[in-house]
């Protein structure tokens, strides 16, 4: 398995792992629990397009936005100033925010895909030295989102 395969496996765990991902993150989530916000985070102002803060669906949503502009980044890199893809409306229900999410890592995933192993250490822009760095990170950012779902979960079913 070369770099860019493996990075595509882990790519692909992060998304479906049966135990550890998104996916198992979200199974079962009703549309009730995705627009639940926890009151952790009822003093945090809520965004103009209206979504609130901390919901799992600002969180599916927030994750779908970053993931086409991962997309973007590696598809303009090395350059400093990315034309970021535009800015889809909130997800009105959670079958939406997962089809989107899907879709999403998807377009990000193939971006992934069509590197070779010596553009890793190649500049890439976005805060980071290289695509090795960048890469890691996105896939650090999108299991922390996951683990922030997970805990919404959490705290759903033992509210008052």
């Amino acid at each position: 398995m070369n770099a860019i395969e493996n990075l595509l496996f882990h790519f692909d765990a992060n998304l479906n792992h049966p135990w550890e991902s998104l996916e198992a993150a979200l199974k079962g989530v009703t549309d009730d629990e995705a627009r639940w916000q926890a009151p952790c985070y009822a003093g945090e102002k809520t965004e103009e397009d209206g979504s609130k803060p901390g919901t799992i669906l600002w969180q599916m949503d927030h994750i779908s936005g970053c993931n086409r502009l991962y997309a973007a980044v590696l598809r303009q890199r090395p350059a400093k100033e990315i034309e970021e893809p535009q800015s889809l409306p909130p997800s009105k229900t959670f079958a939406d925010a997962l089809e989107e999410l899907r879709a999403s890592h998807a377009a990000l995933r193939a971006e992934v895909a069509k590197l070779k192993d010596t553009d890793l250490q190649s500049p890439c822009g976005h805060g980071c030295k290289s695509v090795a760095e960048f890469l890691a990170a996105c896939l650090r950012h999108e299991i922390w989102h996951a683990s922030q779902i997970s805990v919404a979960r959490r705290l759903y079913r033992t509210r008052p």
